[in-house]
């Protein structure tokens, strides 16, 4: 199993289950690259954690802060916000995944940023966007476990990932739309 400890050591399992300690910048690529080893399955029971960090830092401090910074301007920074949780995405998998496969991610994961944000503002609890994201997880969890777990083939063509990220940045679009609509000041009723 990994465990991330700094950017220059790692607790790794290497197939075979025999563990190790890496130093370098090389071994740790290595030890990530054998996260992908259909053997070793190493990154999935960290899943629920990154969930709820990721949650507990987007939606439980970031975007709370962003409302600090642009009081009234409440779209700015859900979009803001849902943004930088899809660049997260590409900093995470661009070292080990073609830029091709990773750009589509970075505009799923900002449309399910805009959903997440929502969910949050609306219900003021993070247990649900938490929950949202692990199904929403659950595929991609599935696509990794039957896939053929080399970064070479992880692979799509450019024109497949343009069309890709051409369709969820309208994706995007309208799901600012329609959390513009859910999270609109409500109008009172008037006690006569």
């Amino acid at each position: 199993m990994a465990i991330a400890i700094t950017r220059t050591t790692m607790l790794a399992a290497h197939p075979g289950n025999h563990y190790f300690i890496t130093t370098n910048d090389e071994q740790l690529h290595q030890a990530m690259s054998s996260c992908l080893d259909p053997n070793v399955n190493s990154l999935y029971w960290l899943r629920p954690s990154f969930r709820i960090t990721e949650e507990y830092i987007y939606r439980g401090m970031l975007l709370p802060l962003l409302r600090q910074c642009f009081p009234h301007r409440l779209m700015l920074a859900i979009c803001i916000d849902s943004l930088l949780f899809g660049l997260t995405h590409l900093l995470i998998n661009s070292s080990q995944l073609t830029l091709s496969y990773v750009i589509p991610q970075v505009f799923y994961a900002a449309a399910g940023g805009l959903i997440f944000c929502g969910l949050y503002l609306r219900t003021n609890n993070l247990v649900w966007p938490i929950f949202l994201h692990a199904l929403s997880d659950v595929s991609v969890v599935v696509s990794l476990a039957t896939h053929t777990h080399t970064a070479a083939k992880l692979s799509i063509p450019v024109a497949y990932a343009i069309g890709i990220s051409v369709l969820y940045l309208v994706l995007f679009i309208i799901i600012a739309f329609i959390v513009r609509w859910q999270v609109r000041p409500q109008k009172r009723l008037l006690s006569r």
